[in-house]
């Protein structure tokens, strides 16, 4: 979209909070039960991308696993 003269574009950033194993069709890690054995980089990379938002003044939106949510409360 170009803006018209006089015209504020809204920008919207959101992200999807996942962890590596997460991912579909991988065989090595379909199973859930595996999961919680497996070592977990979601809270990390969660602080890195605040603190980037944080150092360019922008928000955006989080949305998150429950999976992760239940294991990781003070993350969400």
């Amino acid at each position: 979209m170009i803006a018209r003269p006089g015209q504020q574009l809204t920008h919207a950033l959101s992200f999807d909070i996942e962890d590596w194993f997460h991912m579909v069709e991988i065989k090595a890690v379909e199973n859930p039960e595996v999961w919680p054995t497996l070592p977990s980089i979601v809270e990390a990379r969660t602080d890195e991308i605040l603190a980037i938002l944080r150092e360019h003044n922008t928000r955006a939106t989080f949305f998150i696993l429950g999976w992760i949510a239940d294991r990781h409360p003070d993350l969400v």
